[in-house]
């Protein structure tokens, strides 16, 4: 059975670590994405704040993205320390 899970998220970049690399030699980009919007829920308009920490397997996140706006589409799982996580699959660079 497949089950769903993807996430489409927009927000700016407070924080770049520094990239890791896994046992296979694999390449992991981490960053903090901070999302600030409005969302109607139940017919009322109410403001939404937060931080993910997210990662990008094989892929890089450029320095010069940090306070930048992006657009990521991913999936959500759980780190070691029971931590969401969301791990991007796709992401844009707005500004």
């Amino acid at each position: 059975m497949h089950e769903e899970n993807e996430v489409c998220l927009t927000g700016i970049i407070s924080k770049i670590y520094p990239a890791v690399v896994t046992p296979a030699g694999v390449s992991v980009a981490r960053l903090v994405l901070e999302h600030n919007s409005e969302q109607v829920e139940g017919g009322i308009k109410r403001r939404v704040k937060c931080k993910i920490y997210c990662v990008y397997v094989a892929g890089k996140i450029l320095a010069e993205w940090l306070n930048c706006r992006i657009s990521v589409v991913g999936f959500l799982s759980i780190n070691s320390q029971k931590e969401i996580v969301l791990h991007i699959t796709k992401i844009k660079n707005l500004d």
